[in-house]
């Protein structure tokens, strides 16, 4: 079993996420959003995340082209197992901002499970348009983007990615 997350931790997320805030959401309604997604499944967390705001926003949010289609993008790399803590600190300390200064990005997801004597990541960024993810992956979106700090922590990852468009969408209420 994983562990969870402790209270530091867990106010040092929250402090991360206060630059994702979209303008109008106040930081009370943000913090009670986070720590009740934090309670659902880690699978579940982007989803939740994404209806709160939909929520919060009177139940509508749509991208400027008036298509409300969300994209996944999926990519793996593997860790030793001695350092299947490294790459979590890495994505949390240096990613997710950098994520959350992108336009067009919504959310993501770093899963882990034990795989024989080393550890799986799967990162599951969530974007409002293709464009967007071309602002963030350049030209060729199918290529991964690992920093050299991400890449020293892993022994394996994926060159390139996959993405997915959300055509149904559920969540716990």
């Amino acid at each position: 079993m994983l562990p969870s997350m402790d209270d530091n931790e867990l106010n040092e997320l929250f402090r991360r996420r206060e630059a994702c805030l979209r303008d109008g959401i106040p930081r009370e309604v943000y913090v009670e959003a986070v720590e009740r997604a934090h309670e659902l499944r880690r699978t579940a967390f982007a989803a939740a995340f994404q209806a709160f705001l939909r929520a919060f926003s009177g139940g509508t949010h749509t991208d400027p082209s008036g298509d409300d289609s969300m994209i996944v993008r999926e990519w793996r790399g593997w860790a030793a197992l001695s350092k299947a803590d490294d790459y979590p600190k890495h994505f949390r300390d240096r990613v997710i901002p950098e994520l959350c200064r992108l336009d067009g990005f919504v959310g993501v997801q770093l899963t882990r499970r034990r795989v024989g004597d080393r550890v799986e990541f799967v990162a599951l960024t969530r974007w409002q348009t293709m464009d967007a993810i071309r602002g963030f992956a350049g030209p060729d979106i199918t290529k991964a983007v690992v920093d050299s700090a991400g890449a020293a922590v892993l022994i394996e990852f994926d060159t390139t990615v996959q993405h997915y468009e959300v055509v149904e969408e559920a969540v716990s209420s």
